[in-house]
């Protein structure tokens, strides 16, 4: 039964979001930024703190008062442990954690890119210094013509000259940028293993495998 409650607690975060995708209204990329960087933080700490608790509780109310000695977390003995039942089965709640981190991030990165698809859809023609010809172009619904456009930029003069008040090339490196940073945020959530065996681990700490940025 332990395993069925981590599971189930597994597939209620299949569906928290590592970025911030819900976006209707254009913004300066720095505001922009803060709102990706403060979902993949939001999410980390969830991980981190909320799902791996619930995790340890689900684990522990099992074994707690179990007869069985294969079964008990204060087991002080690591060879018997080694070969328990118990460690297989924290073995393998290791892997469901390892496997729902992979399947949240593989399924954030399709979320993130097709909405970065999405927003950046338009042929632009500049046809002077006062006009601009603009069309949106939907990627999978050719009904959608319209769409507000992500970002703002102004035109400013910078030293006598003028110039973006934000680099073009900040853009393109931003969005980019983001999903590297919530990768790193969910480095290090930690084994449910030394957390529910203490006396054999005593205060280590070891992480869960994530994918890593490039």
């Amino acid at each position: 039964r332990a395993l069925v409650k981590v599971r189930t607690e597994c597939n209620k975060v299949m569906t928290l979001p590592l970025f911030q995708t819900d976006i209707f209204k254009t913004s300066v990329l720095v505001d922009f930024q803060r709102l990706q960087s403060e979902a993949a933080k939001f999410a980390a700490q969830t991980l981190k703190r909320g799902w791996f608790d619930a995790i340890r509780m689900a684990v522990l109310g099992e074994l707690t008062g179990s007869a069985s000695p294969q079964l008990d977390p204060e087991m002080p003995d690591r060879d018997f442990y080694e070969n328990s039942k118990l460690k297989r089965v924290l073995l393998k709640v290791n892997y469901m954690m390892e496997f729902t981190i992979r399947s949240l991030t593989e399924s954030a990165l399709q979320q993130y890119t097709q909405f970065m698809k999405e927003v950046t859809c338009y042929d632009v023609t500049v046809l002077d210094t006062k006009n601009i010809d603009f069309v949106y172009k939907h990627p999978t619904m050719p009904h959608i013509t319209e769409r507000t456009p992500l970002f703002s930029v102004e035109i400013q003069l910078i030293d006598g000259r003028f110039a973006y008040n934000t680099s073009p090339d900040a853009f393109e490196q931003g969005p980019v940028s983001h999903f590297d940073d919530a990768l790193h945020q969910l480095h290090d959530i930690p084994q449910l293993e030394p957390s529910v065996m203490q006396k054999l681990y005593l205060g280590k700490r070891r992480h869960l495998a994530s994918v890593q940025e490039s």
